[in-house]
């Protein structure tokens, strides 16, 4: 990629601030994700006779000579910033672009920006890494297979896997790709493509996709890839959880019209709790609407998905928490308004709190009906997928008197004429749980506060 002369004049300067750091016969290199947001990445290495060497190597290795002030060179980029701020070389490349940025002592820095061609070498290289990166037996690689779908969801792409690695020393399963980043970036420089099937053989690449590339030599996938070979274990979770999916969606088509458009919520991270499925590579806090006869219902789609991690289910005992979730509007309301609306900001945080709970459904079980109040701060509002601002606040919704200063809060459990109080799936039977809000006039008139806002004795 040929740079305009603004940027080469820059990057002069760079090459010229940086030079007194770099040491005589090393090859620095800055990896860059270039995302729709922003970047990711960017730590320093070098490569030395051909093998690389992290910041990591110089910490754990502080006396070896090769990487002796790897570590104080990514502090003099960090100072950078501002004047002689790299990312300015990057920042108005499209999202999903990996950038390579190169340094050599009197020498004048590069920039590569990746094609097709380099993301495969860069596959190739990543795949055996990724396969090896958390062994401790030193075991020889043999092999590392996956098929990746690609799907839309809320303006952010989701990247679904099913991938097998063998070593000497075993074979495993997951759903992680080699790195999710580069296989975007894929996406990217493929037009969108919708699937992407790859197979390290020894020191052999195969690489296909659907639609396929051939100018870039990858063909159009085999349809006998379109699955593989997958160890029992996984095998028999990835079964679990996709006839849990099966028969709640079959399930949700009984109670009306599902729109095909999902809601997909924006939680996780230090804010909120990831549902059972938890991946890091697509969203799994999806929310449904349903128009029945004579209202609109706004369900959670995958509190009850089978636990990700056999740590937190080793057995294949449970749906997830147990439950389901969901709010009830009366009539038919649009999507765009039922996605903005407070009630639904409400819904998802009162998921969160049945996830933080750890035993929601005994809860339940044993108390029939809750309530749980909230002061308006209590609710996360920016909490949706694919929009530009947060809900609608609880001011649309309530007087102010109705909410402020006291509590307000959500029926838990109430019954509803149009959804069953449970649901028998693959694992369990799980509850499905109606959220209703209620003003804090309730709370008085209930005797469950005293006039003055005290908790009734």
């Amino acid at each position: 990629m040929n740079q305009s002369a603004e940027k080469l004049e820059f990057m002069q300067r760079i090459s010229a601030h940086l030079d007194p750091h770099l040491k005589e016969g090393r090859t620095y290199h800055q990896d860059i994700y270039k995302t729709e947001y922003g970047s990711s990445g960017g730590s320093v290495y070098l490569v030395h006779d051909g093998k690389s060497y992290s910041q990591f190597h110089e910490r754990q290795n502080p006396d070896d000579a090769i990487t002796l002030g790897l570590e104080a060179l990514d502090q003099v980029l960090r100072d950078m910033r501002g004047d002689l701020d790299v990312s300015d070389l990057y920042d108005d490349l499209p999202g999903d672009t990996k950038v390579r940025l190169t340094y050599a002592k009197g020498q004048p820095m590069e920039m590569l920006v990746m094609d097709v061609d380099d993301l495969l070498n860069e596959l190739k290289d990543e795949i055996k890494d990724n396969a090896l990166r958390y062994t401790t037996d030193d075991p020889e690689f043999i092999m590392s297979e996956a098929i990746v779908r690609f799907e839309k969801q809320g303006g952010e792409l989701g990247v679904y896997t099913d991938e097998t690695t063998v070593l000497s020393t075993g074979t495993r399963s997951g759903s992680s790709p080699a790195d999710t980043n580069l296989i975007k970036c894929f996406y990217k420089a493929l037009d969108g493509i919708e699937k992407l099937y790859y197979k390290l053989d020894g020191d052999t690449l195969l690489v296909q996709s659907q639609p396929g590339f051939p100018q870039h030599g990858i063909p159009q996938l085999d349809p006998a890839n379109e699955s593989i070979d997958l160890d029992p274990d996984y095998k028999k979770r990835k079964y679990a959880q996709a006839e849990a999916i099966r028969l709640r969606t079959e399930f949700y088509k009984t109670l009306g019209t599902v729109l095909p458009v999902p809601i997909y919520l924006n939680v996780g991270g230090f804010r909120s709790h990831s549902w059972p499925e938890g991946s890091h590579y697509h969203t799994s806090e999806v929310l449904r609407v349903i128009y029945t006869k004579d209202s609109t219902i706004v369900i959670t789609d995958g509190l009850s998905d089978i636990y990700s991690s056999a740590g937190s289910d080793a057995n294949l005992e449970y749906n997830g928490i147990g439950a389901e979730m969901y709010i009830e509007f009366d009539g038919h309301v649009s999507y765009d308004d039922v996605r903005d609306h407070f009630c639904v900001a409400l819904l998802n945080s009162v998921t969160q709190i049945a996830i933080e709970h750890g035993d929601f459904k005994a809860l339940i079980n044993d108390n029939d009906h809750l309530t749980i109040e909230f002061r308006e701060e209590n609710v996360e509002l920016w909490c949706i997928k694919g929009t530009r601002g947060a809900s609608n606040d609880i001011a649309t919704f309530f007087r102010r008197g109705q909410y402020a200063p006291d509590d307000f809060g959500a029926f838990v459990n109430m019954p509803s004429k149009n959804v069953p109080a449970k649901l028998q799936l693959n694992l369990e039977e799980i509850l499905l749980v109606n959220v209703k809000p209620f003003t804090n006039e309730w709370l008085t008139s209930y005797k469950l506060r005293t006039e003055e806002g005290e908790e009734a004795k």
